[in-house]
């Protein structure tokens, strides 16, 4: 039986080969107290020597619970034994009172806007979360089963991922729950009890539906999911080559912002092309993505005889038999 090298080592020539770029640097991690985040630090603390990387630990409270406060104590005394600077940052009680609307979303929302805030404040670019494969694996299954996905929604989380000046980096998204948690026999965490609540989504496919589908499926559901989820990356990548390409074919001149296409050229290619292709145009320039709802509407004026529409960033026009796609200037 060949032996699995310990996930210290395997961590040390993944962050090498993976993510050369925050070597020698000072990153922000965000930690939370649990397994998955604590391991991380661990992780990096135990490799300094290799990695020459310097954490600095970012503690959110997000007040959604009595104990909250336990868990931003466990984490900036950690911080102070072990010589770490540390930002404990809280989420308004007020907000959940404010805002209605998916939990999870805003409390992801509020997380990305104080990390970032932290991150300019102590000029870091790099801000590492601790995302593994089982989350992956949860992210790919809720996105086909609770709304339905495209080959992008397949992709699940990205290992690397740019938000303006900041990339975020998810160093643990090759390995699995089951993995940390042998790393993590010996040191400390705090369990946060509503990871146990399956009123959550993510808990119920965490707890419920992933287990099922392992019972009777066989346990090498979750490794084919995430396998699934690499290779959407890739043909994304060849999709994401091909429709620059076919853009940068159709452009007014080779600076320009405007697009020209043919009646023609529009009724010959599918819906499914066109909505595939505008959505790609979109993000290249503005890193946005439009809802399904819209993607509808804006393949049904292309089709159309209107004169003009505007999707912000986007403007078509259709004149003399051509149709004309600018994209708004910042």
């Amino acid at each position: 039986m060949v032996s699995v090298p310990p996930l210290r080592w395997r961590f040390v020539r993944h962050v090498k080969k993976k993510f050369p770029q925050i070597l020698g640097r000072k990153v922000l991690l965000a930690v939370s107290g649990g397994l998955d985040s604590m391991a991380l630090l661990h992780l990096f603390l135990e490799n300094s020597s290799e990695l020459q990387v310097t954490p600095v630990v970012a503690h959110i409270d997000h007040n959604l619970r009595k104990d909250s406060r336990r868990d931003a104590r466990f984490v900036d005394n950690f911080c102070q034994k072990h010589g770490l600077a540390c930002s404990v940052e809280e989420i308004p009680a007020d907000l959940w009172k404010e805002k209605k609307g998916n939990r999870e979303e805003i409390a992801r929302n509020e997380r990305y806007r104080i990390l970032e805030r932290i991150a300019k404040k102590k000029r870091i670019r790099y801000v590492l979360t601790a995302h593994h494969r089982d989350d992956q694996v949860e992210t790919v299954l809720m996105r086909i089963l609770d709304r339905g996905s495209g080959l992008r929604g397949l992709m699940g989380i990205s290992d690397l991922l740019m938000r303006g000046n900041i990339s975020y980096v998810r160093p643990l998204l090759s390995f699995s729950r089951k993995e940390i948690q042998d790393f993590m026999q010996g040191k400390r965490w705090v369990e946060d009890a509503t990871n146990t609540d399956t009123a959550i989504r993510r808990n119920l496919f965490r707890h419920k539906v992933i287990p099922f589908l392992e019972k009777t499926l066989g346990s090498s559901v979750g490794e084919h999911v995430a396998q699934l989820s690499d290779i959407a990356y890739g043909y994304d990548d060849v999709v994401g080559v091909a429709l620059d390409s076919f853009w940068d074919m159709r452009r007014a001149s080779p600076r320009s912002f405007r697009y020209l296409l043919s009646r023609e050229e529009i009724l010959s290619r599918s819906d499914r092309f066109w909505a595939a292709a505008m959505a790609h145009l979109v993000r290249r320039f503005r890193g946005q993505a439009f809802g399904a709802r819209t993607m509808k509407d804006i393949v049904g004026f292309l089709r159309g005889t209107a004169e003009r529409a505007d999707y912000y960033p986007i403007i078509i026009h259709n004149r003399g038999g051509k149709t004309i796609i600018s994209i708004a200037r910042r």
